[in-house]
Order: C-alpha cells, then sequence, then structure tokens
C-alpha cells in the first residue's frame, strides 16, 4: 500500500511563495556582493533586529573594521527580513539565508568549510546557538564568538538574571558541542 500525504493549497502556497522570496533575495544579493571568502570571516547572525545602543555600536565597529583587518563579513539571514538596501551599500561578502527564526543555514556550508568564524548577532541562546551546532556538524572550521557583539533573548526564564558574560560561558562550556568555542573580544579583533 503506497502512503501519499496530502498536503492543504494554503502550505503549497506557503511553501511556494517562500521558496520564490528566497530566490529573489538570493539573486538580488549576488548584485551586490564579490562572493569571495577570505580565511577569516565575521558570521553576522540576524543582526539588524534588536535595538540596543551599545550592541549596534560594537556591530558597527565589527563591520567598519572587518575588511582592513582582512575578514570577510557574511550577512546571515532568513528572506522574511533580508534587509536589501544594507546589501545594496556593498558592505558584505557573501548572504547566507537561514530557516525561518533558527540559526541552521539553507546555503553555504562549503564556503565556510576550514575557515576561522567568528559569530556574532542575536540571539545567543536562540539562532546563534543553532548556527554553531549546525556549523559543527557541517564543516571542520575554528569557531569564535565576540560577546560585546552578541545579544540574547529577553524571553529568559523566569527568575534567572545572567549577565551576558555568564549566558556566553554557558553557550560555549555546553556539552552538546564537540569543539572547543573560542572567544576573540572587540579590543582583540580591532588590534590584532
Amino acid at each position: 500500500m503506497v502512503c501519499i500525504r496530502w498536503i492543504p493549497l494554503e502550505e503549497k502556497v506557503k511553501e511556494q511563495q517562500s521558496n520564490e522570496l528566497l530566490e529573489q533575495c538570493l539573486n538580488h544579493s549576488l548584485r551586490y556582493c564579490s562572493n569571495k571568502i577570505k580565511d577569516k570571516v565575521v558570521m553576522l547572525v540576524h543582526p539588524f533586529m534588536p535595538k540596543n545602543t551599545v550592541y549596534e555600536d560594537n556591530m558597527n565597529l565589527v563591520i567598519s573594521n572587518a575588511r582592513s583587518l582582512e575578514w570577510s563579513l557574511i550577512y546571515c539571514t532568513y528572506p522574511l527580513i533580508y534587509n536589501h538596501s544594507i546589501v545594496e551599500q556593498g558592505l558584505f561578502d557573501q548572504v547566507l539565508f537561514t530557516n525561518y527564526r533558527r540559526g541552521a543555514l539553507i546555503n553555504g556550508y562549503e564556503e565556510l568549510n576550514r575557515k576561522k568564524l567568528l559569530i556574532t548577532g542575536c540571539y545567543g541562546d536562540l539562532c546563534v546557538r543553532a548556527m554553531i551546532y549546525n556549523l559543527i556538524e557541517n564543516t571542520d572550521s575554528e569557531i569564535n564568538l565576540m560577546p560585546e557583539a552578541l545579544l540574547f533573548s529577553i524571553n529568559r526564564p523566569q527568575g534567572l538574571k545572567l549577565s551576558n558574560q555568564e549566558l556566553i560561558k554557558n553557550l560555549i562550556d555546553e556539552s552538546a558541542f564537540e569543539r572547543e568555542i573560542r572567544i576573540i573580544t572587540l579590543e582583540e579583533f580591532l588590534n590584532p
């Protein structure tokens, strides 16, 4: 007996629209990015969502200094929040797309293999954590985090009041990670 899964028309339409949007965003990014990736890569995971002055200032320092410090810049986003105007400024070497509200890449693992990766963005306990898991699973790259350009979600368990430093320590000490995750501070990044 053959089992055929019936998919409602609305789901088929949503999936088709999602694929069309991804294709449009990908084509747009190819027009404005060099798509040449160096051995050192800053990955900005869903970076432009929150309104936090310190985070924004640090993120701007990373973006404005990366190229002169011989790092490639990759903007990781999902198609629904893809920022056309920022990509059109020519800031990024590549755009990689993730699944909705997750850090799992849809494309690009092969370009990231055997690189030194510096992960920034938000949120550390959601998308960045998923990105780390998937990079460990799919690449042989060195993985680093920058605390000053990393935010954690405000949806922390009630009563849990950990500082960003404690949250980052918990993230990098996580036993599920089969690889060491290092810290590169903003100061170390700017003054190698």
